[in-house]
């Protein structure tokens, strides 16, 4: 009787690397404009200027090795992580 061995008959390639990273998901900046300032050139209470930023930095060894893949996904092969950058203005009479 044959016996086949199914893993010995594998050409299996495993790729370990160290998983560690650190990610920043969002960083918000605001400011005030002074309200003297505001109520003379505009006629307003406030005015509020903002920047946001979601996912600007994920700092790993190997991001740049892989081109960038997010370590976050599932089978670590999926593409880059999104970014994105918002402005905002609140203006209050």
């Amino acid at each position: 009787m044959y016996k086949y061995d199914l893993f010995s008959s594998l050409n299996v390639v495993v790729n370990n690397f160290d998983g560690d990273f650190l990610r920043i998901r969002h960083i918000t900046l605001g400011y005030n404009l002074p309200a003297d300032l505001v109520q003379n050139i505009m006629g307003a209470n406030t005015l509020r200027l903002s920047v946001r930023a979601e996912n600007p930095f994920i700092f790993a060894p190997y991001v740049q090795e892989h081109n960038g893949v997010d370590p976050e996904t599932a089978s670590g092969t999926g593409t880059p992580s999104w970014w994105s950058l918002q402005f905002g203005l609140q203006l209050s009479f």
